[in-house]
């Protein structure tokens, strides 16, 4: 799905060889022998060991800003761009608006605000371009990204990227008839840090703000600062190896907070840190799906996240593919990934409440559905 960023990181981090690595998988994809096949599974029998090198080459570059990846040619080219006004001190914050291809000009659609992940430190909805469009196009719906302020920024202070957060989906709701999206059809949806962003936005819009959402989907998303460090509160020995690390968490997390002027209470961090809310502070959040590997560094934390919001009585999906790490969507063509692709098709769509968008739902699975946010909603 990721087609276009995996080049891109790939150049960007350490001299990487892709060509290599995209030519070895090319081959193991093109039909070898089923023995050879086994024999170059990883140890968890899930990706193939090439997959998994091109899952270790995913370091991105830390330090660089928006502005140094417009100026490398990484603006989206699919994408329609709007400079509006950002957080205090951020000047102008620029979105990103993709169109489904089969919609008409003037045919109002689905609105999907979106949030790139890279840890806060780097990132850019050009690096996610092909991922973003190709939920736009397979959902019929509008996705409006945006490009918020990264914590190596010179004007950065905490917490600007959950502002220029709040500040883009405020402008997609006021400005939806501009936009062609319907105000009252909104889902928010981020992958790793823009995750975690999209899961502190729904924390955020519920108590500040007023915008009336559909959903949140978080793929593998950044929830908690203490993992990796020294209050990590499991210490998965399994789980962080590949490309995202517990050193990388502890980078990104201690340059959020490092932003902070002062020190947060318990009803502040839930807004910068939402693993730490209580099942009470997460009551009347919209429906939520979450989506993880079992090797991520994000696996535990995602996990308890989405238990605390079943008993905050918000209804959640969750979903832990066996055996990949962080960001596995990125190698395109495996089974694990098209099941990504279905798992957050069938979500958006159920959010959407336009079941018939996925034909991968029988009647029996939609009305078990109906059933299960009736009993909710009451």
């Amino acid at each position: 799905m990721r087609k276009t960023i995996l080049p891109m990181i790939l150049t960007l981090s350490m001299g990487l060889p892709f060509a290599a690595f995209a030519g070895e998988s090319a081959d193991a994809a093109a039909g070898t022998e089923k023995a050879a096949e086994t024999e170059a599974a990883s140890k968890t029998g899930h990706l193939l060991a090439e997959e998994y090198q091109i899952m270790d080459g995913l370091a991105l570059p830390v330090g660089l800003t928006n502005k140094d990846l417009d100026a490398d040619g990484l603006e989206p080219k699919k994408a329609e761009k709007l400079s509006i006004d950002g957080a205090q001190g951020t000047g102008k914050l620029n979105l990103y608006v993709f169109r489904p291809d089969q919609a008409e000009d003037d045919e109002i659609t689905p609105v999907i605000y979106y949030m790139h992940g890279g840890g806060y430190q780097f990132g850019s909805t050009g690096l996610f371009e092909d991922s973003i469009k190709n939920i736009a196009d397979a959902n019929n719906c509008t996705v409006v990204s945006v490009d918020y302020t990264l914590v190596k920024d010179p004007s950065y202070q905490s917490p600007m990227e959950l502002e220029d957060a709040y500040a883009g989906l405020l402008y997609v709701y006021e400005h939806a008839d501009e936009l062609n999206v319907d105000p009252d059809n909104i889902i928010i949806e981020g992958d790793s840090a823009g995750g975690g962003l999209t899961a502190r936005l729904a924390l955020y819009n519920r108590d500040k703000g007023k915008v009336p959402l559909k959903g949140q989907v978080l793929l593998y998303p950044m929830l908690d600062y203490r993992t990796g460090g020294k209050d990590d509160l499991y210490n998965n020995e399994y789980a962080g190896e590949f490309v995202w690390t517990k050193e990388n968490n502890v980078s990104g997390w201690g340059d959020v907070l490092a932003g902070q002027e002062k020190e947060l209470s318990d009803e502040e961090m839930i807004y910068y840190s939402p693993a730490t809310a209580t099942v009470d502070q997460l009551k009347g959040l919209p429906e939520t799906f979450i989506i993880v590997g079992s090797l991520d560094l994000f696996c535990d934390e995602d996990m308890d996240y989405a238990q605390k919001l079943m008993q905050a009585g918000v209804f959640t999906e969750l979903y832990v593919e066996p055996g990949v790490p962080h960001a596995y969507d990125g190698v395109d063509g495996t089974p694990q990934t098209k099941r990504f692709n279905q798992l957050q098709d069938n979500a958006i769509a159920r959010m959407f409440g336009n079941n018939q968008m996925s034909n991968q739902m029988s009647d029996e699975e939609n009305e078990f559905i109906s059933i299960l946010k009736y009993l909710f909603d009451e």
